[in-house]
């Protein structure tokens, strides 16, 4: 599964045989604007379809990081982990 979230809005998700860059890509293409900030965890397959956004921001889950601050804005992933449990 594939879950895309929008803070306080709109989750989308969909079923995704594998997850690799180029699966999330067009995804991302589609239903993401590449004028915001994409926050993910630290999943490689993020580097790339990332770099088409304003930031990438992505949280160290293997290291206990879950959320932190760069600036005024709070980097997680609470929001999709939130509507997949």
């Amino acid at each position: 599964m594939v879950g895309l979230g929008e803070r306080g809005r709109r989750v989308k998700s969909m079923p995704v045989e594998r997850v690799t860059s180029n699966d999330i890509r067009p995804i991302l293409a589609e239903y993401a604007r590449h004028d915001g900030i994409l926050m993910t965890d630290e999943e490689k397959v993020y580097l790339t379809p990332g770099k088409k956004f304003v930031a990438h921001h992505a949280v160290q889950h293997g290291i206990g990081e879950y959320s932190r601050r760069v600036g005024d804005l709070r980097v997680h992933t609470n929001t999709i982990e939130g509507f997949f449990s």
